[in-house]
């Protein structure tokens, strides 16, 4: 092992003991909360035959008019209409590969050793595609991202029998959608379709308005330069940005409208789950992030999750949910095993089926539920309950450092209260090192580990 390897490998080991004290913490701190989920009828349901997953980067939880978001999203809408929506989802990080590899697996970026879009995901992790092929399901995957390649596909092909990837105009998400929509035509049997949309992250725009002008906004250092921020020169009107981040929001609503559109038409809709969730959200500005999915913040953080077929319609779940719990959930909806993720009974609770949240029976109050999200890159999480943000962070942020982020520091946020995050609650809380060593202890000893080296 290298020098910078064991370095990167000994700082991977002090988040993640910081990390899971956070865990702790919060799983000691939260028992008995209220997730306040009704419990909503389930009605009749058939199970579906074949799965559609749409992932789309830079998906901010407001960014649907379901969800409050100012301009009309009738394809969205029309899914979460016709199906479950899930008002409190929390992304496991924010930035690419390590959140398709947590969503694919059930398992979190820090189970994984996958931190920034620079790894991969490793052969020892189970896919969903890899389990649902063993089911005799047909896999293919679209994607339209610049973040990996057909050749360097950064542990994401794994299950997949067509892994396309494609940039630019061809990356589209109406390009993409119909070219999944094509292969659909030739599998007989039940199919597994992937396709990650990245609309909504910069650049908004194709061109500058003004080539040779600044850019004028605080943005990240290391992407001043980038091309993906190139589009930001000569505009000076962060209203005139949020309208084209929204005009990309748009592209992925109308792809939506148009693959629910070619299901039906295919006869396929009706015998058909299909989920969409955003990867990560994206920051307009809030706490002084602009254009970016950098920060632990809601804008960043929760983002929408949609299930519709082999669900009861019109369902909204009020209860916190992960993005991790999508396989466990799809499994469950699919009628198919479940993934097999071991989980020690002393383990810091992984992804779940959520399925319970809107069937009568279920058990709406009784359970704590925690999302741990990881800062990419950085040595900073977050833990977030249905009512409240707790961040940590070891070391101060180089890309923002107004945030301050002093390290060894926790910082708590009434989610209720303050939806902006603007007033730190830390000081109504006890000191937790001391008291929760030994939980931290227990938690660090049963990390999942499907990748020794």
């Amino acid at each position: 092992m290298s020098v910078s390897q064991s370095i990167r490998s000994q700082l991977g080991l002090v988040f993640l003991v910081a990390f899971l004290l956070l865990a702790a913490w919060l799983i000691f701190w939260m028992t008995g909360e209220d997730d306040g989920t009704d419990p909503i009828p389930s009605g009749e349901a058939r199970a579906p035959q074949s799965l559609v997953l749409v992932t789309v980067d830079g998906l901010r939880r407001d960014a649907l008019s379901a969800l409050g978001g100012p301009r009309r999203t009738p394809g969205l809408d029309r899914l979460a209409r016709e199906g479950v929506l899930f008002l409190q989802a929390a992304t496991a990080i924010n930035e690419t590969v390590p959140a398709l590899g947590a969503i694919s697996t059930a398992l979190y970026p820090i189970d994984l050793d996958l931190h920034w879009d620079g790894q991969a995901l490793c052969s020892g992790a189970t896919t969903l595609a890899e389990h649902l092929a063993t089911q005799g399901f047909t896999c293919a995957a679209f994607l339209g991202t610049d973040v990996v390649t057909e050749d360097e596909d950064h542990g994401l092909r794994q299950g997949f029998t067509t892994f396309r990837v494609s940039t630019g105009p061809e990356g589209s998400a109406q390009e993409l959608v119909e070219r999944a929509l094509r292969w659909l035509e030739g599998p007989s049997k039940p199919t597994f379709l992937w396709i990650h949309l990245s609309d909504p992250t910069t650049p908004y725009a194709a061109e500058a308005k003004d080539p040779e002008g600044d850019i004028l906004f605080p943005v990240r250092p290391s992407w001043r330069e980038s091309d993906r921020l190139r589009f930001l020169r000569g505009r000076i009107d962060h209203d005139e940005i949020v309208e084209l981040y929204r005009d990309r929001v748009a592209d992925v609503d109308g792809a939506v409208s148009r693959l629910v559109g070619g299901l039906s038409e295919q006869g396929r809709l009706e015998s058909t789950l299909v989920t969409l969730t955003g990867t990560y959200g994206e920051s307009l500005g809030e706490h002084e992030i602009y254009f970016d999915h950098y920060g632990l913040y809601d804008p960043v953080v929760m983002v929408p999750w949609i299930l519709r077929g082999g669900v009861p319609a019109g369902v909204q779940v009020k209860s916190l949910v992960k993005t991790i719990d999508l396989v466990p959930t799809v499994c469950a909806l699919l009628e198919v095993p479940r993934l097999s993720v071991p989980t020690p009974a002393q383990a810091t609770p992984r992804a779940e089926d959520v399925s319970p949240l809107w069937a009568p029976e279920g058990d709406h109050a009784a359970r704590t539920r925690i999302a741990l999200i990881e800062q990419a890159g950085s040595l900073a999480g977050a833990g977030r309950t249905n009512h409240n943000k707790f961040i940590i962070s070891l070391q101060p942020t180089t890309e923002y450092p107004h945030l301050q982020w002093t390290p060894n520091t926790i910082w708590a946020y009434d989610i209720e209260g303050d939806p902006e995050e603007l007033t730190d609650r830390s000081g109504e809380f006890p000191t937790l090192i001391d008291d929760f060593a030994q939980q931290f202890g227990v938690l660090v000893a049963h990390r999942h580990d499907p990748c020794p080296e």
